[in-house]
């Protein structure tokens, strides 16, 4: 079965409406999450149901752009300084806002901001964040190679 230029104008459109709707919930869902937490105080037992959507959502978004081979993660150059520069953003984001509930929770027991264990814990949490990051985006990385060496072996083996 042949596909025409229109045929794949129309996917990479249902793809780019369907990963920014993607994008619009997940930012959504880390908005409810960082409200309940830390707007309204609640426990993180109190966001499971975000958590679990987000998390479920990640592993579809995955394994689905896995299968129809569509590139999930861009393998430029780049690309991989978009990823670098963002999970080095979002773990410093996570590191600070941690510092800041750490500080407001056990500020007290802390001689100041220079204090040595509170320093370790936005340092810590940094790099936690980041080598989580890393390695998610190290594995999406691969299933998208992945998929995109499937998608040329079938689209060769329909040429011949």
């Amino acid at each position: 079965m042949k596909h025409t230029i229109e045929d794949e104008r129309t996917r990479g459109l249902k793809r780019q409406v369907w990963g920014e709707a993607y994008l619009l919930t997940a930012a959504l869902l880390l908005v409810s999450l960082f409200w309940k937490t830390y707007g309204l105080g609640l426990p993180v037992t109190a966001c499971l149901t975000e958590l679990v959507v987000l998390l479920v959502g990640v592993v579809y978004l995955a394994v689905r752009s896995t299968l129809v081979s569509y590139e999930f993660v861009d393998p430029s150059k780049a690309g991989r300084r978009l990823r670098a520069l963002a999970v080095v953003a979002i773990s410093a984001v996570v590191a600070v806002a941690n510092a800041v509930r750490n500080w407001n929770t056990y500020g007290d027991r802390y001689t100041g901001l220079l204090d040595g264990h509170f320093l370790a814990v936005p340092v810590v949490t940094f790099l936690a964040c980041g080598a989580l990051l890393s390695l998610a985006f190290f594995a999406l990385g691969r299933a998208s190679s992945a998929g995109q060496k499937r998608l040329e072996r079938q689209m060769k083996d329909e040429d011949e």
